[in-house]
């Protein structure tokens, strides 16, 4: 991710992302990312923290990813299609105790969860809040927290460490499925 804050300017009016209408260039998305940043560390983000993603696909969602892996933080992204059971156990299996929530999907998830048990942040109101304490930690060097549908009928989480996930991306570029010489667009349906 540094990689994306530290590039050189000559890039930064060529698009990043595209949604919908919308368009970012890479200066716009650096600038988003880095308020992210900003907000998060203010209300308590460090690195190896454990925080939710409860999102619509949105360029908020990029931002938000992109900024915990910034910081160092491990991000758990949640499905928003995701049954009040479902979401419960995935809270109280992963110990996740702060999640980040779009704007519209606030009142959702607030209304679907333990509110004494978990921190839930909207997101679009996020330079607002108060200070976390004892935000749930993950050992090693851990970029997210994937949840499968498990055999057993429960879900399973697995952790995806930065390696694996730079591994991922390196082996795309040697397959020519992605070219990273580039700044490459992320684009979202």
């Amino acid at each position: 991710m540094s990689l994306l804050l530290n590039q050189n300017t000559t890039n930064d009016k060529k698009t990043a992302i595209f949604f919908k209408e919308s368009t970012y260039t890479y200066a716009e998305l650096k600038q988003h990312v880095k308020k992210t940043i900003s907000d998060l560390e203010k209300i308590g983000v460090k690195k190896n923290d454990l925080v939710g993603i409860y999102f619509q696909r949105s360029p908020d969602m990029i931002f938000a990813m992109l900024a915990l892996i910034e910081i160092g933080a491990c991000f758990l992204p949640i499905d928003i299609n995701s049954t009040e059971d479902r979401l419960n156990y995935v809270v109280e299996n992963s110990h996740l105790n702060l999640i980040l929530a779009s704007e519209k999907q606030f009142a959702k998830i607030s209304s679907m969860l333990d509110k004494q048990r978990v921190s839930i942040v909207n997101f679009s109101s996020l330079e607002r809040n108060f200070n976390l304490s004892g935000i749930t930690k993950i050992n090693g060097d851990v970029a997210y927290v994937m949840y499968t549908s498990g055999s057993t009928g429960l879900p399973k989480g697995v952790l995806i460490s930065r390696e694996s996930m730079i591994q991922f991306f390196n082996t795309l570029q040697k397959l020519s499925l992605i070219h990273i010489s580039e700044p490459t667009r992320l684009g979202m349906i």
